[in-house]
């Protein structure tokens, strides 16, 4: 037998290492999904909100929540068949309804969920949970489901003299607050790929299938930059702001009419703000996009100098607390005094950009002081007096 390993194999040997690594290499990626490459695919949207969910739960909190309570959480979860640790990421838009002149009319939205799971599988569970109350309409080369969340009609009376008689044969029904309608009337349901659910109003739906399957009507590139700008990160919001909307923000806010205040706030065309994390603290991010850079110079020393008032308050609340040796809100102006000590405010064209960071311990004091269950005194039951006194020898 020849001990020596033929030189024919080794090829085949080659390759199947680099497919190993091929393998490593995807469920790395699987396990921290890239926030660029989720979002390429996204429609586009005036809202957009990325969260990575699997950096969430198995990162983020064991290092700030106490294991029994994470631990007692996600137990909870998994009773009902459900668990946060299979998300991978959820990604969510909305879009402002040119056609609605309302400034405050509710938007279209649109949810991308994709994680370790079945999409057609949670598809399935959902038409069963709906008892039929459900249509299906085709799209392509998919079915969405459609389900009506619209109040029920209320049955009509047939006459005045009916409605009389058995106002007098039946007792009186009890009187009942208004019930919330659901904001959405109608959700629709389908799976995108094997492991992505896809739901949002149905013209938002189609949009978001158009976009994934043949690149139609994609992110904004600005969007997509903006939305991606900081690594390492927990989750990322970013908004527009239409004219109108923020001149209504404006008269609902109670701003004071002012023509400078009022001449800043419409400069503020996009915001930013974004979670990350590293081996030691919490980033926070935000990044305010005006539509000139003599306007983000004047927001940026505005901040400037409500940071510094901001600073002050909360010395002044830990020296007040400090002399009364109250302990209950140290943590929370600890953390508060951290952030605001570390925060960089530049502009840089025409974007100022705020970014701060906490150490990760300071945040799990904090947790820890919140979550941890309120000890009450013990009082010491005294003795009823008799009549009896000790003599002094």
């Amino acid at each position: 037998m020849n001990k020596k390993t033929p030189l024919r194999i080794l090829p085949a040997i080659a390759a199947f290492c680099l497919l190993l690594v091929g393998q490593a290499v995807a469920i790395a990626q699987q396990g921290a999904p890239d926030a660029r490459q989720a979002l390429s695919t996204f429609p586009d949207a005036h809202i957009v909100l990325y969260v990575n969910s699997r950096r969430w739960t198995s990162e983020a909190l064991p290092r700030i929540v106490p294991a029994t309570e994470l631990q007692k959480v996600f137990g909870e979860a998994q009773k009902v068949g459900f668990d946060p640790k299979s998300i991978r990421y959820i990604a969510a838009g909305a879009r402002f309804n040119a056609d609605n002149p309302k400034p405050f009319s509710i938007p279209d939205v649109v949810i991308v969920i994709n994680g370790d799971f079945s999409a057609d599988a949670l598809v399935s569970m959902a038409r069963i949970a709906g008892q039929g109350k459900y249509v299906e309409e085709t799209y392509g080369t998919r079915t969405l489901n459609i389900f009506d969340f619209s109040p029920a009609k209320q049955p009509e009376t047939k006459n005045a003299s009916a409605s009389a008689e058995g106002a007098q044969q039946e007792p009186p029904a009890p009187a009942q607050g208004p019930s919330m309608p659901f904001p959405i009337p109608k959700v629709a349901l389908t799976a995108l790929d094997a492991n992505t659910l896809l739901l949002g109003v149905t013209p938002y739906v189609k949009a978001a299938i158009d976009s994934h399957d043949g690149g139609q009507g994609r992110l904004r590139p600005e969007i997509l930059d903006l939305a991606t700008r900081q690594s390492d990160m927990l989750f990322s919001f970013v908004g527009e702001i239409p004219e109108e909307l923020a001149r209504q923000l404006q008269t609902v806010g109670g701003m004071p009419k002012n023509d400078e205040l009022s001449r800043l706030a419409l400069s503020i065309k996009r915001i930013q703000l974004a979670l990350t994390m590293n081996a030691a603290d919490f980033g926070i991010h935000s990044i305010v996009g005006t539509d000139t850079a003599e306007h983000a110079r004047a927001l940026n020393g505005m901040v400037s100098i409500g940071i510094g008032a901001l600073r002050a308050a909360v010395e002044r609340d830990m020296a007040a607390d400090a002399k009364v040796k109250n302990t209950k809100d140290l943590p929370v102006n600890r953390a508060i005094l951290a952030a605001v000590s570390r925060i960089t405010n530049t502009a840089t064209g025409s974007e100022i950009q705020l970014s701060t960071n906490v150490p990760q311990t300071t945040v799990a004091e904090l947790v820890r002081s919140q979550t941890a269950p309120k000890v009450t005194p013990k009082t010491t039951a005294t003795r009823p007096r008799t009549g009896r006194t000790r003599r002094r020898r």
